[in-house]
């Protein structure tokens, strides 16, 4: 399960591109979601070479059209390797969707593809759904991905992808940065 926050689009379009490469099928959880995706690729003029699936339980939600989304019972999906998109803190399309393929949620992994908390309210609400994952035997993962990083962030982020060269941007303190760099 990921969840990215639903107007970021560029970090929706990198996660496609990296469960698409690892051999996950796609599929997006919430017709708000699927809505909001297919409109920013649309004014984005974004054209993905492979469809999108949108998860429904119900017929009676088989009427959502959408042109770069092709609708699907969740039962359909049952024998597919899966990466389920769902909006930030909807813990109860976990479990749902989990118990429409008949699996336990226990050893489900959750990836959170968030920037910054937007306030002191986000990140309670980021630790209830984290309690609630715990609870489902869900581990959960967060990814940072504003750029901000605290040294031992980047330390870690230069170790695994090993850059020959950084041009810090978006900073005040490039020399610090480069420095930084350096010593790693």
């Amino acid at each position: 399960f990921v969840s990215a926050h639903p107007l970021d689009l560029e970090a929706t379009l990198a996660t496609l591109e990296l469960v698409r490469k690892h051999g996950y099928t796609p599929v997006f959880v919430g017709r708000y979601y699927a809505r909001l995706l297919d409109k920013q690729l649309e004014t984005a003029g974004v054209d993905l070479e492979e469809e999108l699936l949108l998860a429904i339980m119900r017929t009676t939600d088989a009427d959502l059209t959408l042109p770069r989304f092709r609708t699907v019972y969740i039962s359909e999906l049952k024998e597919r390797k899966l990466a389920v998109f769902i909006p930030p803190h909807n813990v109860k399309a976990i479990r749902t969707f989990a118990e429409a393929l008949d699996t336990e949620s226990g050893g489900l992994l959750h990836v959170t593809v968030l920037g910054e908390p937007l306030s002191e309210e986000w990140v309670v609400e980021e630790k209830k759904v984290e309690n609630w994952l715990e609870i489902m035997g869900v581990t959960s993962i967060r990814l940072h991905v504003s750029g901000h990083y605290m040294p031992h962030e980047f330390k870690d982020i230069v170790g695994v992808v090993m850059p020959k060269k950084i041009i810090p941007i978006h900073t005040k303190a490039p020399n610090t940065m480069l420095a930084l760099f350096k010593n790693l």
